[in-house]
């Protein structure tokens, strides 16, 4: 952040920081994930009151994705086990969800895009249009290389 700080401040930007489900409930991946979560979680929200007004800080919380390949510590004997080679992965995320379906990275895509700099329009605008089809084959890619 500090070395980014002028370069924000000056274009009022904002910056986006991934949590999770872990991030506000004690499920999936294990303590060490969970409470790296847990505490990004206070990061978030303490770089959004310090950095305010000139810089909006937002996070956004997945929930259970598909094609995700983290896995626990080496040191610990987790690498591995990680969670796409767990059967049943995909219907358990599903069966936790409302709509009884398993997100895919792309479908997240949005959620990233749409805390941009304030007073600027996101639905419907070309732009924003641009930015979350771009932002959902960064994450498309990503999620391939991981």
């Amino acid at each position: 952040m500090n070395a980014a700080w002028t370069a924000l401040r000056d274009a009022r930007g904002s910056v986006t920081l991934t949590l999770s489900k872990s991030a506000f409930h004690p499920v999936g991946g294990g303590v060490l994930y969970g409470s790296s979560k847990w505490a990004l979680r206070g990061v978030v929200q303490h770089l959004s009151v310090d950095l305010a007004p000139a810089v909006r800080v937002n996070g956004v919380a997945p929930g259970g994705t598909s094609g995700t390949r983290f896995s626990g510590l080496t040191a610990l004997g987790g690498a591995e086990s990680t969670v796409e080679r767990r059967a049943g992965r995909s219907e358990r995320i599903a069966a936790g969800t409302l709509l009884k379906t398993t997100a895919a990275p792309e479908d997240h895509a949005g959620a990233f895009v749409l805390p941009r700099r304030p007073g600027r329009r996101t639905r419907g605008d070309r732009r924003g249009d641009q930015h979350r089809r771009r932002a959902s084959a960064l994450l498309t890619r990503l999620s391939t290389r991981l």
